[in-house]
């Protein structure tokens, strides 16, 4: 193991107190062990709604904190500061952005401004009420009361449910999620062209387009791009396989990534699982087998839960490399032992290619068509 990837939680990341005033004293130590065991470092730094926003001069709401200027102007002083702070630690291997995407706010949608930025996007789709009408009518007569562009509002529950209104809703919410998203990694890009910025999804075998995600739109604004794949939670659509769905996220990750830095920078690291869907153990030949897939995809590089900070509640102790004790469990002695003949053999496993004799059609709009349950007339 040569590189430490660690989130926010459990007192590792940044404490956000208000404009200007940042307390970074739990990040500057892990930077300064970090350099003193001699790891790499990719840390999580992002900082999202805090409730001091909420006050005055600031007034960024909480429910639509993410169409909030004001809010964007607050997270991108931060990050001009941290990356001041961080860019010349020698230990800083890259940036992680985005780690695992979240849902749209429901609540935003009855945001003014909200309505405003989909109706200038149904403009710029469709430049004339004509041609809208003609996509959401099927190609029939001009929609009853669609006769301005603001008007689309008032088909919600009639007209508005066929496919394509929905889709168009879906996919404008999807690249308004994936650009408020992502504005932080440009930010990381403009303060420190120097290191990449690497983004993370996860849920690979879900149907993004239904959780507003496109995957293959998010990795194209960073520099590298990751996935989570935790065989208690990522596996849920097939329940009982492994190693098939394993390999098909691992070669997800690589091929949404085209050509850019790609791995699993969060995998199962612990044998146990009690609140996930997968009610057995991890045995240590399905971490070996995780291990030899990520390989085979062509990924390049490994990334193990090491410690789950969690006391209690949903994944409470699951995961983690180490004992109780805080110690690296037999099963992580195992596993860093195949890390160093990986190390070894680097070279000729990245010039090494596999001629591939099937083919997975990713495309946003297949998974959003298939969706849909009852597409209408």
């Amino acid at each position: 193991f040569d590189c430490l990837r660690f989130g926010g939680e459990g007192g590792c990341g940044v404490r956000y107190l208000g404009e200007d005033r940042y307390d970074f004293s739990q990040l500057d130590l892990i930077f300064d062990l970090a350099e003193e065991a001699g790891l790499r470092i990719i840390p999580n730094l992002r900082v999202g709604y805090a409730d001091w926003m909420s006050g005055p001069p600031h007034l960024v709401h909480r429910d639509s904190y993410l169409l909030d200027d004001e809010y964007h102007r607050l997270i991108d002083k931060y990050v001009a500061a941290a990356a001041g702070r961080y860019r010349h630690r020698p230990c800083l291997l890259a940036y992680e952005g985005v780690g695992e995407p979240g849902g749209f706010p429901e609540a935003m949608e009855q945001d003014p401004r909200f309505v405003a930025l989909f109706t200038e996007w149904l403009q710029q789709q469709y430049g004339t009420l004509a041609n809208l009408s003609c996509a959401w009518g099927y190609g029939g007569p001009l929609l009853p009361g669609l006769d301005s562009w603001e008007a689309w509002r008032g088909l919600r529950g009639t007209h508005f449910e066929k496919y394509r209104h929905r889709r168009d809703l879906a996919r404008f919410k999807t690249e308004l999620l994936a650009e408020r998203m992502t504005r932080i990694e440009r930010c990381w890009q403009q303060h420190d062209p120097a290191h990449p910025v690497l983004t993370g999804v996860h849920q690979l075998l879900g149907n993004a387009a239904v959780s507003n995600w496109d995957f293959e739109l998010q990795a194209s604004r960073a520099d590298g791009f990751f996935s989570s794949i935790h065989a208690g939670w990522h596996f849920w659509i097939l329940p009982g396989e492994f190693l098939l769905p394993l390999y098909v996220q691992a070669r997800l990750t690589r091929d949404l990534a085209k050509g850019k830095w790609a791995l699993p920078y969060e995998t199962t690291g612990g044998p146990n699982f009690r609140s996930a869907l997968r009610q057995h153990n991890m045995q240590a030949g399905e971490h070996l087998q995780m291990m030899l897939c990520y390989l085979a995809a062509g990924l390049q590089g490994i990334g193990l839960w090491a410690w789950n900070c969690r006391l209690s509640g949903p994944e409470a102790g699951e995961y983690g490399l180490t004992t109780l004790q805080g110690q690296p469990s037999r099963r992580a002695r195992l596993l860093g032992e195949l890390a160093r003949h990986v190390r070894q053999y680097r070279g000729e496993l990245a010039e090494a290619s596999s001629e591939p004799r099937a083919a997975i059609l990713y495309s946003w709009e297949a998974e959003m068509f298939a969706s849909q349950r009852d597409m209408g007339p």
